[in-house]
C-alpha cells in the first residue's frame, strides 16, 4: 500500500495536468476500499464468541455432580452430555471464525490484485 501511495504521489506532482489516469484512480480507490473491508473482516474474526461451558454452580452443576454424585451410575453419561454441548459450541465458534477468515483472505487477495493493476497502469502510462 505504501508503494502505491508513493507512486501516486510522484505521479500527482509531475508536470502534466492530469498525471494519474482515470482507470488507475479507480483501481487504486477499489484497492483501498477492499483493504478496508478486509480489515473489518479481520476484526470480526477476533470477536469473542460465546462458548457453552458446563455450569459449575447451582443444583445439577458440574461442581454439585462432582461433590454428590461421583460414584453414582449415570455419572459418565451426564459428564458426556456436558462435553457434547461444549464441543458443539466450539464447532459453532470455529465455523463462525472460519467464514470471516476466509472472507479476510479473499479480500486481501483481491486488494493486492487491484493494487498491482493500478501500479501497472500507472507505470504503463508514465512510460
Amino acid at each position: 500500500m505504501a508503494l502505491a501511495s508513493g507512486l501516486l504521489a510522484i505521479a500527482a506532482h509531475s508536470s502534466s495536468t492530469n498525471a494519474v489516469p482515470t482507470d488507475t484512480k479507480y483501481f487504486a480507490g477499489a484497492s483501498l476500499i477492499v483493504f478496508v473491508l478486509s480489515t473489518l473482516c479481520a476484526l470480526r474474526v477476533n470477536k469473542p464468541f460465546d462458548v457453552q461451558a458446563s455450569d459449575t454452580e447451582g443444583k445439577d452443576g458440574l461442581r454439585d455432580l462432582v461433590d454428590h454424585d461421583w460414584g453414582d451410575s449415570g455419572w459418565d453419561q451426564r459428564v458426556s452430555q456436558f462435553l457434547v454441548e461444549y464441543l458443539k459450541s466450539l464447532r459453532r465458534a470455529n465455523k463462525f471464525a472460519t467464514r470471516w477468515l476466509t472472507a479476510t483472505i479473499t479480500l486481501q487477495s483481491l486488494g493486492m490484485a487491484t493494487l498491482v493493476i493500478s501500479v501497472v497502469l500507472l507505470l504503463k502510462d508514465s512510460a
